[in-house]
């Protein structure tokens, strides 16, 4: 089979990490559980979600209040959200399935957070109206009706390559693209749930083409940090935002230009000494996974 396309990563409460990712060739949802934290050895592998249709595209992964992973991703053939709420550590054996958002087309780029009460909020594409979505559940394991809110749908087309975070106040943050546009936005919701008027940023803007491959992490400060690829210049930069809310000037910072196009599929956290660190893809020498490590909190 061809897997590993959409790939996600979350630590366990058990400390071993957690692998959601697509089965192309099945059409499938799976899950890889590591054995140790290393992820060495053979891991539990476990087909989630298998229907007629295929689904289990731009999977992300979290754990939830009761310490087993929660899954967002795309039902390809029906196009629309769905979630996978797994029984156990390992997600092994019958998890609940949910389709979260039947609207036509909506469900690609889904990112995932679990919010402070426990109740997941999912941020991802409508391709139909190019907008950008997000779905606040109404329990745990995400069954029943989701709270659906548009967050962002101006005339331009918005919401892909999305990334959330719980901000430090417990309110989602969100890094996505405006196609049209070619820059980089942020959302930052006004409550838990996302719902009513989220504040709106472009935090990268101008000649270059940016805001692809986004992802967001929360520094120590409470203020996000976002890595993205500038497609004009083939290279990774940062965005370190001014406050929580991502408002007025970010400090942008390119952390990678080299001959090679660098910077797509980036993921960025921050390690426990507070200095974020990304991993993203270099088309150099056939290509590679490169990593980097910033020297001080703002990347600069």
């Amino acid at each position: 089979s061809v897997v590993g396309s959409y790939g996600a990563i979350a630590i366990g409460a058990d400390s071993l990490p957690v692998v959601s990712y697509w089965d192309g060739t099945a059409g499938a949802l799976k899950v890889a559980k590591c054995i140790n934290v290393a992820c060495t050895g053979a891991s539990t592998i476990t087909t989630v979600d298998d229907p007629a249709n295929s689904v289990g595209a731009w999977t992300s992964i979290a754990i939830g209040s009761d310490t087993f992973p929660v899954i967002s991703y795309y039902d390809i053939t029906a196009g629309m959200l769905k979630v996978a709420k797994c029984i156990n550590f390992a997600c092994t054996g019958v998890a609940t399935i949910t389709s979260v958002d039947t609207a036509s087309i909506s469900g690609r780029y889904t990112s995932i957070a679990v919010a402070a009460d426990g109740r997941p909020v999912i941020s991802y594409s409508s391709g139909i109206s190019d907008s950008l979505k997000v779905a606040k559940c109404s329990n745990a394991a995400c069954t029943g009706a989701a709270t659906i809110t548009i967050v962002d749908d101006p005339g331009d087309a918005v919401g892909e390559h999305n990334s959330i975070k719980i901000g430090s106040d417990g309110f989602p943050v969100i890094s996505y693209l405006n196609s049209s546009a070619g820059d980089l936005k942020v959302a930052k919701c006004a409550n838990a749930a996302c719902t009513g008027v989220s504040t709106i940023t472009n935090v990268d803007s101008g000649a270059s083409y940016v805001g692809t491959f986004t992802s967001i992490a929360i520094g120590g400060d409470g203020r996000p940090i976002v890595s993205y690829w500038d497609g004009t210049a083939g290279a990774l930069r940062v965005a370190k935002c001014a406050n929580a809310a991502c408002t007025g000037t970010a400090l942008i910072t390119t952390l990678d230009d080299q001959v090679e196009v660098v910077g797509q599929y980036s993921s960025i956290a921050v390690g426990s000494d507070g200095l974020p660190v990304i991993s993203y893809f270099s088309n150099g020498g056939g290509g590679s996974l490169k990593v980097a490590k910033c020297a001080a909190a703002n990347c600069q």
